[in-house]
C-alpha cells in the first residue's frame, strides 16, 4: 500500500511550517520526505523517488531557485515536477529562470497548494509509467 501513495520532498528550513505541510499532506495520503537543507537533493531525489518536490525558496547557503536548477538539469531527475514558494512575489523574483513548474507567493492558500501538487503528482505519475493512477 505504501509504494501507491504519491511521494512529496519537502525541503523547508522552518519546523513548524514543514511539519505542517507534512501533517496536512499525509492526511491526503501523501509520504513525505522532509528536508531542513540537503546540498545532496539530487542522491535523495533519486533515493526517495519523489512524485513532487516542495522548495522553499529562502534556505541557508543554496535557495530554492538553486536546488531546482541542479534537479531540473540532471537527465534522471529532470522530469520531477518542483513547486517553489516564496514570501518574495513574483514581481521581485524572475521566476521564468527558475525553472520550477511552479511558482506560489506566500503566504499561500493550502487548498491551492494541494490542487497544484495533485495536478503535478497525477502527470508525472501518468508520464513516468504511462498509466494513470490514483
Amino acid at each position: 500500500m505504501k509504494d501507491c501513495l504519491k511521494k512529496i520532498l519537502i525541503v523547508e528550513d522552518d519546523a513548524a511550517l514543514s511539519e505542517l505541510l507534512q501533517e496536512v499532506l499525509e492526511a491526503r495520503q501523501y509520504r513525505c520526505l522532509v528536508l531542513r537543507y540537503t546540498k545532496e537533493i539530487l542522491r535523495v531525489t533519486q533515493d526517495f523517488q519523489p512524485d513532487v518536490i516542495l522548495l522553499d525558496y529562502m534556505l541557508p547557503i543554496m535557495n530554492g531557485e538553486e536546488l531546482c536548477a541542479r534537479v531540473k538539469q540532471n537527465e534522471s531527475t529532470c522530469n520531477i515536477p518542483v513547486v517553489i514558494y516564496s514570501a518574495f512575489s513574483e514581481t521581485l523574483l524572475p521566476v521564468e529562470d527558475f525553472m520550477c513548474d511552479v511558482f506560489i507567493a506566500k503566504p499561500f492558500d493550502l487548498y491551492i497548494l494541494l490542487n497544484q501538487l495533485e495536478k503535478l503528482a497525477l502527470h508525472y505519475r501518468r508520464h513516468k509509467t504511462g498509466v494513470f493512477r490514483l
